[in-house]
């Protein structure tokens, strides 16, 4: 209902939904249009402003341009229904920002770790190389040592030249057992180690690789004591435990200092036949039990003390 007031005479006229509907449409631009409702303003006759309009987008029509004898104001209205859609659009965001947000540092986290673990490798490796050309070094320069003695000499008395060839054996067993160990890690690593499964004596074995283990260390004044009860055959490959054997008594020898006692000993336990190798040597922290395990990782107090050694001979024995 419009109506306006002069005087005494009073004119009115009333307009149909299908009225003003044809003018908000007409007074609306394409953007307008989009708005989920619209408020229609028409100002007062004196030309001061009618209802106050709502929050929202706001269009103001001159009546030049919608041919009335109105001003008309239009707004988009926020209805409850917008409102929620717009609450909900405003929380799906927020939520898409947050997962992007954790999904960023998350993944810059990780590729920080890979990062980090890459360098720890290439470090790893690094020194495994630097430890095995030490390796190879120590028999190589015995045998190049030996070998220029015996082409020097022609009259070495038969007991040093055998001395010599014992030594030339050892060098060279030395040097093989290095080259196989590299080779059948590398292998196992690769599941490409067959293993030679069979009955055979623990007693035996062990009895074995610690008489082969004193011929390699005959300067040493070590004790190798045996203790052992009956024990029943075991199945295994007796190649691989007496590698395992032989890099556990090698370490006990290099990581004690003082040279003293080392115990091997073959008991039962619960299912099996445990070989044990015991010593007195600078011991392993309980941080460092499990990663002493991994290829190339040494413990810290051997780092510190310039023991030499490749990071392999645990990892083997695992």
């Amino acid at each position: 209902m419009l109506w306006r007031r002069n005087g005494t005479d009073l004119r009115a006229l009333s307009l149909g939904p299908s009225v003003v509907s044809g003018w908000i449409q007409a007074a609306l631009t394409d953007d307008d249009q989009e708005a989920r409702s619209v408020n229609l303003v028409v100002p007062g006759a004196d030309g001061e402003a009618g209802p106050p309009p709502e929050p929202g987008r706001r269009t103001t029509r001159s009546p030049s341009e919608t041919r009335l004898p109105w001003t008309l104001v239009v707004t988009s209205g926020d209805s409850p229904a917008l409102a929620a859609d717009l609450n909900s659009r405003r929380q799906l965001l927020t939520s898409g920002l947050m997962a992007l947000a954790l999904f960023l540092t998350g993944g810059s986290y990780l590729l920080w770790r890979v990062v980090q673990r890459e360098l720890a490798v290439a470090r790893l490796q690094t020194d495994f190389v630097a430890a095995v050309s030490h390796e190879f070094r120590t028999p190589l320069t015995s045998l190049r040592h030996i070998t220029e003695l015996l082409q020097e000499s022609d009259d070495l008395s038969p007991a040093r030249r055998q001395s010599f060839y014992e030594l030339l054996g050892s060098s060279t067993e030395r040097l093989h057992r290095l080259v196989e160990s590299l080779l059948d890690f590398s292998h196992i690593e690769h599941g490409g180690k067959r293993w030679e499964l069979r009955e055979l004596d623990a007693r035996d074995l062990v009895a074995r690789v610690v008489a082969d283990f004193r011929k390699e260390h005959p300067g040493l004044t070590l004790a190798l004591q045996m203790e052992w009860p009956d024990v029943e055959m075991v199945h295994g490959d007796p190649g691989a435990l007496g590698n395992a054997l032989w890099n556990l008594l090698d370490n006990a020898v290099k990581y004690s200092p003082d040279r003293g006692t080392i115990c091997v000993s073959v008991g039962r336990v619960s299912g099996g036949v445990a070989l044990a190798v015991r010593d007195h040597g600078l011991g392993i922290p309980a941080d460092e039990r499990k990663a002493v395990f991994a290829k190339f990782v040494r413990g810290r107090k051997a780092l510190g003390l310039g023991i030499r050694g490749t990071g392999l001979g645990l990892a083997m024995v695992s």
